[in-house]
């Protein structure tokens, strides 16, 4: 686990962060990889965006291992959700059995959700989408130190076919920037984080 800006100096305010949310890659031909991600309360100036950051990281092969970890994080920064790829109903019964632990010992289960077009696993779309944040014309992702900065290039040969088992750290990271890139700040509802079916198209509603 890898804490790259300590709770500690969130509730300080530096940065000052609105909603903190969670992407994460069940460990498979991989170990899995989870992330914290920030967003700044208020843009920055001269813009509108509100820019984000990589506040924490982990990644795992063993998956009850994995989920403790997330668990932790879940405490520590407080994060509104973890989204990730709800299809595989394997995994889901890994985090029932985690959350069922967890309750009985007085701990918060991990509230998860399928992150948005998550269903078939392919991850050619949450690349596209970190790497264009990442260029200086349409900068707003930040990560810092984050050890996930050397897992998101994938070989072109690979981009079509990479998937959230082969590519978990890109899954992880792309599952949570989906969230703020869908849902904007502007849109919460009284600060209260906007539900959506999976794979519903926020646009038309289809």
């Amino acid at each position: 686990m890898k804490i790259l800006i300590d709770p500690v100096d969130i509730k300080a305010g530096d940065p000052d962060l609105g909603r903190i949310i969670g992407g994460m890659s069940w460990p498979a031909d991989k170990p899995g990889y989870a992330v914290v991600l920030g967003e700044e309360r208020l843009p920055r100036k001269g813009g509108r965006q509100h820019h984000v950051r990589v506040l924490a990281e982990t990644t795992h092969g063993d998956k009850q291992l994995f989920l403790s970890e997330i668990g932790e994080l879940q405490a520590m920064y407080r994060t509104q959700g973890w989204y990730g790829r709800g299809a595989d109903e394997g995994n889901l019964v890994h985090l029932y059995i985690y959350n069922g632990d967890a309750v009985k010992r007085g701990l918060r289960a991990i509230e998860f959700y399928a992150a948005p077009y998550s269903r078939d696993g392919r991850v050619e779309l949450y690349a596209d989408m970190s790497i264009k944040l990442l260029q200086p014309a349409s900068k707003y992702l930040h990560l810092g130190a984050a050890d996930i900065a050397k897992y998101l290039s994938i070989p072109p040969d690979e981009r079509t076919t990479a998937t959230a088992n082969t590519h978990p750290a890109v899954a992880a990271l792309g599952y949570a920037l989906a969230v703020f890139e869908l849902y904007p700040a502007a849109e919460e509802d009284g600060g209260k984080k906007v539900e959506e079916e999976e794979d519903v198209d926020p646009l038309t509603g289809y």
